[in-house]
């Protein structure tokens, strides 16, 4: 294969990345089965809402799954008891936006530039992950008290 990688894959940091097709629907579903109990428990509402139409992007679905479960477990530990969760997903011509958000502490806006770094493992895990498929990932906060949303962005397939 003279130095060639494989087709779907790339390197990443040193790690081997497997880009395939992530169907969206089949991720959301896995992250959701897995976070429920903890909702449950909680008492919190969770929404999910996507697109109508069957939307699939180019990348890791285990790390696409893997974020999204991340986003849903912090929502869920951060949201008040009873509160809601919701993950809302659109497609658009910059490619797949989905957002996690709840109604929770909130993040204050000196912590907010940090919110990726090392001392957070799971989402600086999160965010490499994304970034490892050519996304973004973002947090948002009006303050304490005003909730949180999480923002990953995978670009559209070319």
């Amino acid at each position: 294969m003279d130095g060639e990688m494989p087709h779907g894959e790339a390197q990443g940091g040193g790690r081997l990345v497997r880009r395939s097709r992530a169907y969206l629907r089949a991720v959301v579903d896995a992250a959701v089965t897995t976070v429920c109990p903890i909702m449950c428990r909680r008492g919190h509402r969770l929404t999910v809402s996507l697109p109508c139409e069957a939307v699939a992007v180019n990348a890791d679905p285990r790390h696409l799954e893997q974020v999204l479960t991340t986003l849903l477990v912090n929502a869920a530990r951060f949201a008040h008891a009873r509160g809601y969760v919701d993950l809302i997903a659109a497609q658009t011509a910059a490619g797949l936006i989905i957002r996690v958000r709840d109604d929770g502490m909130g993040i204050s806006s000196w912590a907010l530039p940090h919110m990726f770094e090392d001392s957070n493992t799971a989402l600086a895990l999160s965010r490499l992950l994304i970034e490892l498929d050519g996304g973004a990932i973002l947090a948002r906060s009006d303050g304490l008290g005003a909730g949180a949303e999480f923002v990953v962005v995978i670009p559209g397939n070319d």
